[in-house]
């Protein structure tokens, strides 16, 4: 297993705790759109971890839900049923980063962006966790073979 999925793991936290700060200093859109960061680093970390190739784009998360089920021996239950969701909320964030990235130009409201903020950011805590989780395990699984 490549040490390269952890340090992406890593990456995603430094995102997420960085979501954390902006939205507690009010900074809402820059919140979501670190939140967008985290998410995605922590997708790409699982794909480095199944040994998959990726584009360099935002939008991996269809590759992770293919790959996740074509490596179902290797991939946990949950892990695999999760991924709908995930990629859902994924894009939401997406979006929302393409719209954060250039609030001085989108008619979001700071209150708006504070909602959107507050709905997400457990979302996307929860979905980096689930990706920890499944690196963790695809780690132990590489180590029996």
């Amino acid at each position: 297993m490549d040490t390269v999925s952890f340090s992406a793991l890593e990456n995603a936290r430094e995102w997420l705790k960085s979501a954390s700060l902006n939205k507690n200093n009010e900074n809402y859109a820059k919140s979501l759109y670190d939140m967008e960061m985290a998410l995605e680093i922590a997708v790409k970390g699982v794909l480095i971890a199944l040994g998959k190739n990726f584009p360099k784009k935002h939008a991996v998360v269809g590759l992770l839900r293919r790959a996740a089920q074509e490596n179902g021996s290797r991939s946990s239950k949950e892990f695999i049923e999760s991924t709908e969701e995930l990629e859902k909320i994924f894009n939401e964030l997406l979006e929302l980063r393409n719209i954060s990235g250039y609030s001085f130009q989108a008619s979001v409201k700071k209150e708006e962006f504070k909602k959107l903020a507050e709905e997400y950011y457990g979302k996307t805590a929860h979905y980096v966790e689930l990706c920890d989780k499944e690196i963790t395990a695809l780690e132990k699984v590489h180590k029996k073979r």
